[in-house]
């Protein structure tokens, strides 16, 4: 948008005790509730306080290699059950996968009332999502994107059921009918791919089941919530296929009021939430256990869209009070909003096959994704329609890829394989309001308006493909080496355009272009030292492709950004698994970081050229009772800039000096994060099963620009959240509720700092205030 925005643990003793500060592997403490039945041949069935974990796979879909039993930890009949994940690509336990990841449950984070990718930052530590401008940003360790134009990448890559998703504009669409979450801490480049210098994440949908099994629920609760969803999924009677078909609804009148709402274009709630969504699955099982599964999927939601509760600078006077004497509310939940929408609209289209052949697994994926969002702001918070920003987006995106599976048990492990992407987008951001004569005039009248418009985007073609191996070689009954490797090539070709008719600059269809080819790679060694301890050592590298700054005419290259990271870490159980600690620290080195600059009145997209972050990671789960489940994660983050240079926003048309940043905070990321849980499960009455669950998480201090200033952050804060469940035994019906932020904490979740022209003025997302929901489900 041409620069008026910025984005802003005897022996045992002895080896825990060397490893309870060593790098954090997650673990279901993040999760809780019983995964949907997979309709995998051979199923994994997980406790309700520890669901299944397929883990995100590089831009691969997951391959249907069986567990190899020296990977499985023992199987109890009490205690914490294991989990089966897939983040080398091969099902394997949780507890003897030497990396960090976390796994959630679709079905407990619906029983909670979690079902956005925002609320992964209450259940994952080190984990943080932003909401701005529509616009979701995703932060793993510390490390995200702050730039929300088309022709820039994540630094987390977000997967829904094994194939990428480019579009960042639409990615915060309901969860529904999931199965799992799964997240993936630290640099993921060598079998995730591109954008993956922080993480990862997959979102994995219920698979259709082998037996007539369906469900449906209904909620309803303040703030106008209205809510259904459910599936009904059997055999389709032909060709040795099942089917799950799966619908939700949301209606959410919205958090925030309009002051002056009612007038013509002008809603009268913002934050509020309309959508529909549906999903149609088929799964066919293929002779000598081949399978074949198809899904497509279509959401749509047409709402207000997000409020921005815009906030003068202080000791600023504000360019609408200059000219119209107007100025914002200063209520959090009230603002005033000449305009606004949100209209998003997507369709997916997925396949995937698997078949085994001989000894060894072929994999093929291939998805469809097209996406359309189109929104419109006002900008300056005021009831003078003066300041207005819309954007419009649409997208398709193309993913495919192949890979081989040696077998699971070879002392020699292997896997390799292919990926391709095709992404191609056009983005056009519209921005009009009026700024006093004096901004540009020093010593004219400040209530004589200038008039300011600008109509800038264009059009990015992306095409990515990459070849990539994974080994791990068995040394001894306890040792085993790993390595992963990807040779990947991404090119980006522009067509850039901005009008700005006050200045006469009037530029169609500028040619620009990014080429880079990077192998990232990762080299460990885990030890498995007993049957319930796990070490292990990694050192990997990722990378973000180079960026096109859409639409600001930008020249100077934006380089690849860079990660070098080392992880240690430990999984452990103790007490027959009645307790798990997984623990974890990590180093990390950033070269090139991409991060927004403002220059004058344009904000450019640079690197920094040296950034480090530090951290650990612990996540402990413990049955002490029966029926009893408790969690706890904790995140901890040393994330400095080491060599930077900006300089801030201040009113009028240029900004000041360059500053030194060497040493500042990164944004968006939280130094200290604690997620407490505890869940109750008891029979009240004889053959009725009574849920008592609560959630308190924290946060310190987060700053929303590099200048790590207090006005542009959300100050530490903690919050409560609780749900309830009862029903027969067995799930026949059930009765739930829940109620988030108890306490009613105003908790920003992202500030855009605007330009000085707008009187450098922040525009303030908040995360929704105390809300509840109460509902029923029943299965068939």
């Amino acid at each position: 948008m041409t620069g008026l925005l910025k984005t802003g643990v005897s022996s045992t003793a002895v080896i825990f005790s060397l490893f309870a500060f060593v790098p954090a592997v997650a673990q279901g403490g993040a999760t809780q509730g019983a995964a949907q039945e997979s309709a995998r041949p051979d199923p994994v069935s997980l406790s309700a306080s520890s669901p299944t974990a397929p883990a995100p796979e590089s831009q691969t879909a997951p391959g249907p290699a069986a567990v190899n039993p020296q990977d499985q930890a023992p199987t109890q009949a009490d205690g914490i059950q294991d989990i089966v994940v897939t983040a080398t690509r091969r099902e394997t336990s949780l507890q003897r996968t030497p990396q960090a990841v976390s796994v959630l449950s679709g079905e407990s984070q619906f029983a909670k009332g979690q079902t956005r990718l925002e609320d992964l930052r209450t259940s994952v530590p080190n984990v943080n999502l932003s909401t701005t401008n529509n616009t979701t940003q995703l932060y793993v360790r510390g490390i995200g994107n702050q730039f929300l134009t088309v022709g820039g990448d994540p630094g987390v890559a977000l997967y829904q059921d094994g194939a990428y998703v480019s579009d960042q504009s639409t990615t915060n669409s309901n969860f529904f009918d999931v199965q799992r979450i799964e997240v993936l801490r630290g640099p993921q480049g060598a079998l995730y791919g591109r954008n993956a210098t922080g993480g990862a994440i997959q979102i994995i949908s219920a698979r259709p089941t082998s037996t007539f099994a369906a469900n449906v629920s209904a909620t309803i609760g303040d703030y106008g919530r209205r809510e259904s969803e459910g599936f009904v999924s059997a055999p389709l009677g032909i060709a040795n296929t099942e089917f799950r078909v799966s619908y939700q609804v949301k209606h959410l009148k919205g958090y925030t009021d309009n002051l002056i709402g009612g007038q013509p274009g002008a809603p009268n709630h913002l934050d509020d939430l309309d959508s529909q969504a549906v999903r149609v699955q088929t799964l066919t099982h293929l002779p000598s256990d081949g399978t074949f599964r198809v899904i497509g999927t279509y959401y749509h939601e047409n709402d207000a869209g997000s409020a921005l509760s815009v906030k003068p600078t202080p000791g600023v006077q504000y360019p609408a009070e200059l000219l119209f004497g107007a100025v914002p509310s200063d209520d959090v939940r009230k603002v005033f909003a000449n305009v606004g929408y949100n209209r998003v609209r997507t369709y997916t289209v997925n396949a995937d096959y698997e078949q085994p052949i001989g000894d060894v697994t072929l994999s093929v994926l291939g998805n469809y994704r097209h996406s359309r969002q189109a929104f419109l702001n006002d900008c300056d918070g005021t009831s003078v329609d003066d300041c207005r920003y819309g954007r419009d987006n649409e997208s398709n995106d193309y993913y495919g890829d192949v890979h081989l599976a040696g077998p699971s048990d070879a002392k020699l492990r292997w896997l390799v394989g292919g990926t391709y992407l095709r992404y191609k987008v056009n983005s056009l951001n519209d921005i009009r309001f009026s700024f006093p004569l004096s901004y540009v005039a020093p010593g004219a009248p400040s209530f004589i308006p200038v008039s300011f418009a600008t109509l800038a985007g264009g059009s990015i073609d992306t095409e990515s493909y990459a070849f990539y191996a994974d080994l791990r070689l068995k040394l001894t009954d306890i040792w085993a080496l790993q390595g992963q490797v990807r040779y990947s090539h991404t090119s980006k070709d522009a067509l850039e355009s901005v009008i700005l008719p006050l200045f006469g600059v009037n530029v169609v269809n500028a040619p620009n272009r990014v080429r880079n080819s990077f192998v990232p790679f990762k080299v460990g060694v885990e030890g498995q030292l007993s049957r319930d301890i796990l070490v292990y050592g990694n050192y990997a590298t990722a990378y973000k492709d180079g960026a096109i700054n859409l639409a600001a005419l930008q020249t100077t290259p934006v380089r690849t950004e860079q990660v070098q990271s080392a992880e240690l870490g430990a999984k452990t159980s103790f007490f027959n698994r009645q307790l798990q600690v997984n623990v974890a620290v990590f180093h990390s080195i950033y070269k090139d970081l991409q991060l927004s600059q403002l220059i004058g009145t344009v904000v450019a997209l640079v690197n920094a050229p040296k950034a480090e972050v530090n951290g650990a990671e612990a996540e402990i789960v413990a049955t002490p009772l029966d029926g009893l489940q408790l969690r706890a994660n904790i995140g901890y983050l040393d994330p400095k800039l080491r060599r930077f240079s900006n300089s801030p926003t201040i009113p009028g048309p240029v900004s000041g000096p360059l500053q030194n940043l060497a040493g500042n905070q990164l944004p968006y990321d939280a130094k200290l994060s604690l997620n407490l849980g505890a869940d109750y499960k008891f029979e009240p009455v004889s053959g009725y099963t009574l849920r008592l669950g609560g959630e308190y998480s924290y946060h310190s201090r987060i700053y929303f620009n590099e200048f790590n200033t207090r006005l542009i952050s959300q100050k530490p804060v903690g919050v409560f959240n609780a749900s309830a469940s009862v029903g027969p035994n067995g799930d026949r019906w059930k009765v739930f509720g829940y109620i988030n932020n108890i306490t009613d904490k105003d908790v920003q979740t992202g500030v855009n700092i605007f330009s000085g022209l707008i009187g450098a003025a922040r525009a303030v997302s908040y995360a929704p205030p105390r809300s509840f929901g109460v509902g029923a489900s029943v299965s068939f």
